[in-house]
Order: structure tokens, then C-alpha cells, then sequence
């Protein structure tokens, strides 16, 4: 059969739907890129915002308007989520959950079959990503929270962590492909490992991949929860102190309240969160920290906000990225007493001006400064490319005939946002 995969979400979506082609092509299928030409849609979605859940509907609307006779398969959260939905709409259609992608042809072959629930066969194939330059290993499922406003955890319920030997296979191979920048993509990095010999070792798993697999690569280490970081916070500093390792770390905060913290069900208090930022930025020179922030979760009132806000203002953060609370489905913070859009929409303009000010001023520095990074991306309607930095910075260059993806090159720093940086190519050493 023709199949054509369509994918949303984040990087862990990435890697399940390569996962799927793969299975697919083992199969004999053929995994088409026009989807009218498909004898089955397979839509990988996301459901962690409303908004999520709204696109993938479009997005499934819109691919059966072009091939009303093709077989569809939704896959990815929104099968877990919110499978009533999607069958009130589309009767026949097929689910397939993300612990479940192995049986996609099974699910392929099916006559409205539902494949939901968790299995532990995804942890023996671990799909290898690579787009250009840049290459994605997966290396757990799921978490170990349970946040009082998310829903992802009712699609990725249960820790699924991936065998160091598989890990260390797929790097080694995505090295080999010439990938430059390795994305160990995850829900809560740091919680690696536990389901598997009852501890957390991320570290040990970095380390083993920075020690035994040589090239010209960056490891990216995902997103990691405070509370679960906080006991292994001396390993992760000196992972970070690793050769192959960026010198950028994601920990969402998402509050500057401890008592919307509380209302949340995170596991941790604003000091200690800021204990283990300054820890890192103290061991770890130069090293950039993203976060995220939530305002208008249920409870949070105008002192609540005002603690979230002179956090950011206290200049802790390279990156924030800012989302405006909505109630997801079996949320508890959706039974509770809602705020108005108008103030989600005041206090996260509010939170994005104070940021882009304080990132204004921190990109500002670079500006006539000469900088050494990789091509990792490239923009062919501006015809930019994006050269990044050992510690992350996003730097955009033009062409000019001179660089290619995957180049190691010098960049002259001539502008500044408070995001990214601009600049002219100097040399390029490969």
C-alpha cells in the first residue's frame, strides 16, 4: 500500500513517525509524500494545548477532504486523549497509540481497529532521526510527574526508557551519517533510566556516548523536570563539562508562585529551583538555560503572577517559552475555577516583554564579536542558514556560495534580537 505520514508535535512525534515509516517499509508499503496519491493517511498528532488538539482536527479534516477513499490512521496523543472525538467524526478510522506504533501494520490491515494502551514493545526499536545536519534519538517516554494541568500523561502514561546499547547504536550511526547535532529528545531527560535498573542516569548515559563514539558532533540533552534533576544535579554539571555536550539546559519552572507550584503538583519550590540554575550557570561557563512558563493556571491571582514575573527579571533565563494555560480533558486543573482569556492573554504579553528586554540586552554583547558554531539549518525562501553555537545561540547568516549544512564555520556578529543573533560568514574551516 501507499501511505502518507503527516506529523505534529513535538520531537518524540518526529521520531514515532520515522519509527512508523520504518515498520511500514519493512512491510514492502511505501510511504508516499502527496497524500492523493495515498492508499492510507496516517496522521501522527499532538494534543498538549487546545490548540493542539484544534490543528490536529483541521489537519485530519483536511487530508480526508483530498483522498476521501484512503484509509485513516491517527496516531500520536489525540488517539489517547480524546479517542471518542475522533471516532464521532471519522467512524472508521483506526487508532494507534504512541506505545503502540510497532503495530502499525497490523493497524494498517485493521477494519477500524483501536490500538491504545501501553506496551513495552516500543522499547526494543528506537528510531534514528536525521534532518540534514541534525539527528534525533529518543531516549525515554513519559515521566514521572503528575502535573495537575497536563494531559500528555494519559498518552504517554508510563516511563518507557530506551537500552544505553540501543542509544548508543543510533548515535554512533547518525554520527556516521554526518550528523552534527545529536537531539536526545524526551519528555524529562533526567528521569532516565529509572524503569530500567531502578535509578536515574542520565549522566552515565551521556557520558558513555561522549567517551565511546568519536566525530564532530554536539549532543543536545532534552528537557529535565527540577524535582527530578535536583538529586543528580553534580552528574548533569559534568555532563555538561563534556566535550561533545551543549552548554544549554531546558528546566521549566512554570510558576514564580509556591503556591501555584502546589496547585500544579510540582515537586519543587521556586528556591529550589533557582538553587539549581545558579549551580549550573556557577560550574558550567557560559552555559545558557531555556525554561517555561504557564500564567492563568487556575488559582493564580495577581501576587502569584507578580513572583512569576520578577523571576524572569531577574535575568536567570536565555529562553522562556511562554504558554497561556487551557483545560485539558481528566485535568484537575480543569475542574477548577477558570481565568479569563483577557488575562492570560495581559500577563503573558507582559512576561514576553520583560524577557525580550533582558534577551535584547544579553544578545546585544556578542556584536562585533566573532563566534565559531555549525549549519544546522537552512532557510530557502530568505536564503539564510542558522549556525549554532556550542552553548546553543542561534546565529542567522546568508549565503552568499559560501557554506553548506553541516559546515564548521566563523561568524562576525553583526546584529542582535533578543532571540538569535546575525551575522557574516568570516571562514569555514571544513
Amino acid at each position: 500500500m501507499k501511505v502518507f505520514i503527516a506529523t505534529m508535535g513535538c520531537s518524540l512525534n518526529k521520531g514515532d513517525s520515522i519509527a512508523i515509516k520504518a515498520k511500514l517499509e519493512e512491510n514492502g508499503h511505501i510511504v508516499v509524500e502527496d497524500p492523493v496519491l495515498a492508499d492510507a493517511l496516517v496522521i501522527n498528532t499532538c494534543a498538549v494545548r487546545s490548540d493542539s488538539e484544534q490543528k490536529a482536527f483541521k489537519l485530519i479534516s483536511k487530508l480526508r477532504s483530498v483522498n476521501k477513499g484512503a484509509k485513516l490512521i491517527i496516531a500520536g496523543c489525540l488517539s489517547e486523549v480524546n479517542p471518542y472525538s475522533i471516532l464521532k467524526q471519522f467512524p472508521r478510522a483506526v487508532l494507534i497509540s504512541p506505545y503502540r506504533i510497532n503495530e502499525i501494520n497490523e493497524a494498517l490491515e485493521s477494519d477500524g481497529g483501536i490500538f491504545l494502551g501501553f506496551s513495552e514493545g516500543k522499547r526494543s526499536k528506537l528510531p534514528e532521526v536525521l534532518d540534514g545536519p541534525v539527528g534525533i534519538v529518543p531516549i525515554n517516554d513519559g515521566c514521572l510527574g503528575d502535573c495537575s494541568f497536563c494531559v500528555t500523561k494519559w498518552a504517554r502514561r508510563a516511563l518507557l526508557s530506551r537500552p544505553p546499547s540501543a542509544i548508543l547504536s543510533a548515535v554512533r550511526n547518525l554520527v556516521n551519517k554526518g550528523a552534527k547535532e545529536i537531539q536526545l529528545a524526551s519528555q524529562d531527560a533526567a528521569a532516565y533510566g529509572v524503569d530500567l535498573i531502578g535509578r536515574k542516569v542520565l549522566p552515565d548515559l551521556v557520558k558513555r556516548i561522549d567517551s565511546e563514539i568519536d566525530g564532530r558532533y554536539m549532543l543536545r540533552i532534552a528537557m529535565m523536570n527540577p524535582d527530578t534533576v535536583a538529586d543528580i544535579l553534580d552528574g548533569v554539571i559534568k555532563a555538561f563539562k563534556l566535550k561533545h555536550v551543549y552548554k544549554f539546559a531546558h528546566i521549566p519552572i512554570q510558576s514564580g508562585s509556591d503556591k501555584v507550584l502546589r496547585i500544579m503538583n510540582r515537586k519543587y519550590g521556586v528556591k529550589d529551583f533557582i538553587k539549581i540554575v545558579e549551580a549550573l550557570k556557577s560550574e558550567v561557563p557560559d552555559i545558557r538555560i531555556a525554561t517555561d512558563v504557564m500564567v492563568g493556571h487556575p488559582g493564580e491571582d495577581d501576587e502569584d503572577f507578580e513572583g512569576t514575573l520578577r523571576l524572569i527579571k531577574m535575568g536567570l533565563f536565555d529562553r522562556v517559552h511562554i504558554a497561556q494555560y487551557t483545560p485539558r480533558p481528566f485535568t484537575r486543573s480543569a475542574r477548577m475555577p477558570q481565568l479569563s482569556d483577557n488575562v492570560k492573554k495581559e500577563r503573558s504579553k507582559m512576561i514576553l516583554q520583560a524577557q525580550a528586554e533582558i534577551g535584547i540586552e544579553k544578545m546585544k554583547r556578542f556584536v562585533g564579536k566573532s563566534l565559531r558554531g555549525v549549519v544546522v539549518e537552512t532557510n530557502i525562501e530568505k536564503r539564510s542558514f542558522t549556525v549554532r553555537t556550542d552553548n546553543y545561540i542561534s546565529i542567522v547568516v546568508g549565503n552568499g556560495g559560501k557554506i553548506r549544512l553541516g559546515d564548521e564555520v566563523s561568524v562576525r556578529i553583526t546584529g542582535a534580537t533578543f532571540f538569535d543573533l546575525r551575522g557574516e560568514i568570516e571562514e569555514v574551516f571544513n
